[in-house]
């Protein structure tokens, strides 16, 4: 594997991108998926731009989509992990330059949603209420209690007419 990658690393430009547009690979030929991945990387580091799953899946030969299918429907087989890993990897390296101001944070969380299926999730705590609501409200006590506040944080007071309005 070393010696691979030391001819990966030593490709031309040009011999990258002729491979990287070759005809597609075999899912199911990791040792192929990973030189392919690396070749991939290399080009990404040479045209100074982020990996991800999508230049990944046309320089395999694939779209995204097919490249999700596998990954969804495959899952547990080194190709998938693998591509997981892939993709967690590509995520990650977006959010590190996003934190280091290199890179746009919101057009970061859109790709991580898009691309990654990174989700937002708020997660709601319902507690047991510990006092009983009374079935009757007692106004004379409800009144008070509104005065006192209103009096203890100098709030205005309207007129008391003991008047209603009914309607």
């Amino acid at each position: 594997m070393e010696n691979a990658i030391s001819r990966l690393v030593g490709m031309s430009f040009e011999q990258m991108g002729q491979l990287a547009t070759s005809e597609q690979i075999s899912l199911s030929d990791i040792d192929e998926l990973k030189r392919r991945t690396l070749i991939y990387l290399k080009a990404c580091e040479k045209n100074a731009v982020f990996p991800s799953i999508l230049g990944l899946a046309r320089a395999l030969g694939y779209s995204r989509q097919e490249i999700d299918s596998w990954r969804t429907k495959k899952q547990g087989t080194e190709t998938a992990r693998w591509l997981n890993s892939f993709a967690d990897a590509c995520a990650e390296v977006m959010h590190q330059a996003a934190l280091a101001k290199h890179t746009d944070f919101t057009t970061t969380i859109f790709l991580s949603k898009a691309l990654y299926g990174m989700t937002e999730s708020s997660e709601l705590v319902l507690s047991q209420r510990r006092t009983e609501i009374p079935n009757e409200i007692d106004e004379e006590a409800l009144k008070a209690e509104y005065l006192a506040f209103a009096k203890e944080n100098n709030l205005e007071i309207p007129n008391d007419t003991n008047e209603r309005e009914d309607t």
